[in-house]
C-alpha cells in the first residue's frame, strides 16, 4: 500500500468516526432567494427551517403505460400551518418541532389512494396525512 492510499484510507477512518458537525438552518422561504443561500448548502447535512404562513408549491406528476398527468400542472400551495424543521441528511428525512428531537411522534402518518364515481365520471383520489409529531419537552 503506498503513502497516498494509507493516508486517504486513515483520513477516511477518522472522518467516519468523528462527530457529525450541526447542519446549518436555513429558512425555507429563503431558499432559491439571491443571495440567501451559499454553495456550503448544496450538499448534505441541511436543517429547512417552515414558518407557520409559508407556502410550499407541490408539484404533482403522474406517469406510466396507462395513466400520466398532462405536461404544464400548476403546482398545488400547501400551507405550513405551524412552525416545523426539516433535516435532509445521508440518512433521509426527518422532522421536528424544537429543531433538536426529530423523529418523535405520537402518531404516524398516512397515504391512501382511491377511485370513485361522480355524476361526471371516474374520479381518482390521493390523501396524504402527515404525521402528528411529539410536542417539545419545555422543561429543557
Amino acid at each position: 500500500m503506498n503513502r497516498l492510499t494509507l493516508a486517504l484510507a486513515t483520513s477516511l477512518f477518522v472522518a467516519g468516526c468523528a462527530a457529525r458537525p450541526t447542519p446549518p438552518v436555513v429558512r425555507a422561504a429563503d431558499l432559491g432567494k439571491p443571495g440567501t443561500v451559499g454553495p456550503e448548502l448544496v450538499g448534505l447535512p441541511v436543517v429547512l427551517l417552515f414558518e407557520k404562513g409559508d407556502r410550499i408549491p407541490l408539484s404533482v406528476e403522474i406517469g406510466g403505460p396507462l395513466v400520466q398527468t398532462p405536461g404544464g400542472l400548476a403546482p398545488i400551495q400547501l400551507e405550513v400551518q405551524r412552525r416545523f424543521f426539516l433535516r435532509l441528511d445521508e440518512d433521509g428525512m426527518a422532522t421536528s418541532l424544537d429543531g433538536q428531537s426529530y423523529g418523535d411522534v405520537v402518531s404516524r402518518g398516512s397515504f391512501a389512494v382511491g377511485v370513485g364515481a361522480t355524476k361526471a365520471g371516474p374520479l381518482a383520489s390521493i390523501k396524504v396525512v402527515t404525521p402528528t409529531l411529539k410536542e417539545p419537552d419545555q422543561s429543557r
